[in-house]
């Protein structure tokens, strides 16, 4: 057990070391000058970049004499060393990204972060804080399963892109925003990759209905299937409308807003037929329910990432891939309009709740006919807060990477790739803050007032969302910038999904095994002390009656005259209520 605690906390920060072939040391011994370095290299050219061999190399061919000691050894080695990078997305474009020492620094930071919180989170369980031990409960159990889930999702993307595409775009979550903005868009998608996309969706839906189908006597496998299940196939929802939403068609805002509403067009034209079809199999109650949130899930990754691929558009006025951003750089005033879109979106989200909470309870009798409609229509729009609540998940989650790019990205100079992870990973670390405070004020405010239990789950729903994204973008980035450029696209791609695999390797046994009983056990808590408590005042009305029963002039000895007085009483009182009948009669 505790190797395999060792292997959890080591093994995903090992695939984070930068490659050898990311950068290449050109060493200049008959002339180099430091007017030779790249305008934009010069103030990032630093000693880390050379390797041993090549500075020994250096010092044996070079004449004592053009040695300048007073200088410094490594100011000497500076002015003599040229150092190309390897662009990662064209030979032609100079290098907007340059693998310096950082990326080796980026490295130790993500270990260092890795081991912090999974130290943090061993202490937050065994924790006698009652909310501090079920607040990290609350928010390991959806994390892990999303963050599984982004995993196996991209495994299924990119396997399944190769058969359809010869070019990959493989740096598809940080760098993809750091290529020339005069370059065509990697993620261009053409009309194969968009019936891929669209195949793997109706495939996954398919096979998350069987699974429904199949266990529908198993509440364990339910449970799994609803919520893993059921975000894995919201993810290729989300994929397959994303990538059809980039075709050159849906190019202009008007467009990509009105995508938004074909999105939940055929969303509703696909999950409602087999929600019907399905009701005829499954007839329970409890596992209908199961099933609606289910597909109320999965439409609202589509609608949800649709809806911020617009507002990502509007303001940039470039549309690539989802998990990738627009430019290399943006002003502030498009940062803080991104700031706000996500916060009103929230506010927007928590609004609605509250509204559509007053109509799902049964129509009043005596409503009119408008009335009766309008309440089957905010019935049905129950969906709608959850797709705003991750709509504004998803634009705070681009927020984080405008805001970090507009910090480390000028226009005057190169920014080190090292920087970018480690602030993928600072970005991780302050959503994990951010959504465990969310989770454990939540839980106070639902025990103080009960009737904010709802927005509570909203605003869980959203942060956990966000933390899952950002774990997510930070290992993906990682994955890309240790990756070969030497290696075909192919085998990159291969590379990266072994990675992955192995994430899913590590964290699904744990989140089956530990977490999932644990919510599991929480979530019947309720249930069974009721019942006990029951139990219990049943078990001592018993008990009073049997001490009745025991007493003088009680038992069966004493009951046996009383059942003969009864008549007596029952006969007059049937005597006082016939008179008056009688009396009527008589008047009559």
């Amino acid at each position: 057990m505790r190797l395999s605690f060792l292997l959890l906390i080591f093994t995903p920060t090992s695939f984070c070391a930068p490659s050898p072939h990311v950068a290449q040391v050109v060493l200049e011994a008959d002339g180099g000058t430091e007017t030779d370095l790249h305008p934009l290299l010069r103030k990032e050219a630093q000693p880390n970049l050379l390797q041993e061999d090549a500075v020994g190399d250096m010092m044996q061919q070079q004449p004592t004499s053009g040695f300048n000691s007073s200088s410094g050894l490594w100011k000497e080695i500076r002015k003599r060393a040229k150092v190309t990078a390897v662009e990662p997305f064209s030979a032609d474009a100079p290098p907007t990204v340059v693998y310096t020492g950082q990326t080796a620094s980026a490295a130790a930071t993500i270990l260092i972060s890795t081991t912090t919180c999974f130290s943090a989170i061993a202490w937050a369980v065994q924790s006698k804080m009652k909310f501090v031990k079920e607040a990290t409960w609350q928010t390991l159990g959806p994390a892990i399963a999303m963050f599984c889930a982004l995993q196996l999702f991209y495994i299924l993307r990119e396997v399944t892109n190769l058969l359809v595409a010869d070019n990959v775009a493989t740096e598809e979550v940080s760098l993809k925003g750091l290529r020339p903005e005069d370059a065509p868009a990697v993620a261009a998608s053409g009309a194969g990759s968009v019936a891929v996309s669209f195949a793997r969706f109706v495939l996954g839906y398919a096979v998350l209905q069987s699974i429904f189908v199949l266990s529908r006597q198993r509440k364990l496998a339910m449970e799994i299937a609803a919520s893993f299940g059921s975000q894995l196939v919201g993810l290729l929802a989300a994929d397959a409308f994303a990538t059809w939403q980039e075709t050159p068609y849906w190019n202009t805002a008007g467009m990509s807003f009105a995508f938004v509403i074909l999105s939940a067009v055929v969303l509703a034209l696909v999950l409602v037929p087999a929600a019907m079809l399905r009701t005829k199999v499954i007839t329970a109650d409890e596992q209908k329910a199961e099933c609606q949130k289910s597909d109320e899930l999965i439409a609202c990754f589509g609608i949800s990432l649709c809806f911020a691929q617009f507002w990502r558009f509007l303001l940039a006025g470039q549309l690539p891939h989802y998990l990738g951003v627009q430019r290399s750089s943006y002003n502030r005033s498009e940062t803080l309009f991104l700031f706000l879109v996500w916060a009103k979106l929230f506010v927007l989200a928590l609004a609605l709740d509250k509204l559509v909470s007053r109509f799902q309870g049964p129509v009043p009798e005596g409503a009119g006919r408008f009335y009766s409609c309008f309440h089957k229509c905010m019935q049905a729009a129950s969906v709608v807060p959850l797709a705003m609540a991750m709509t504004s998940a998803w634009c705070c989650f681009y927020w984080a990477k405008w805001a970090t790019y507009s910090i480390l990205v000028t226009a005057e100079e190169v920014v080190a790739a090292g920087y970018f992870l480690k602030a993928e990973m600072y970005a991780a670390i302050v959503f994990s803050l951010l959504c465990f405070a969310t989770i454990y004020a939540g839980m106070h405010v639902s025990e103080k007032w009960p009737h904010m239990v709802a927005s509570v789950k909203l605003s869980s729903v959203a942060s956990i969302f966000v933390l899952s994204l950002s774990w997510n973008s930070a290992f993906q980035s990682a994955c890309a910038f240790s990756k070969d450029s030497t290696s075909s696209e192919a085998l990159q791609v291969f590379d990266r999904c072994l990675k992955c695999q192995w994430m899913c390797v590590l964290l699904i046994p744990v989140w089956l095994q530990l977490v999932l009983p644990h919510l599991a056990k929480k979530d019947g808590e309720d249930d069974p002390k009721k019942a006990e408590t029951e139990a219990k005042n049943k078990a001592g009305d018993d008990k009073a009656a049997a001490k009745v029963e025991g007493q003088p002039g009680g038992g069966a000895e004493g009951n046996q005259p009383a059942a003969p007085a009864e008549a007596p009483a029952e006969q007059e009182k049937q005597g006082e209520g016939s008179q008056p009948a009688a009396g009527e009669d008589d008047q009559y």
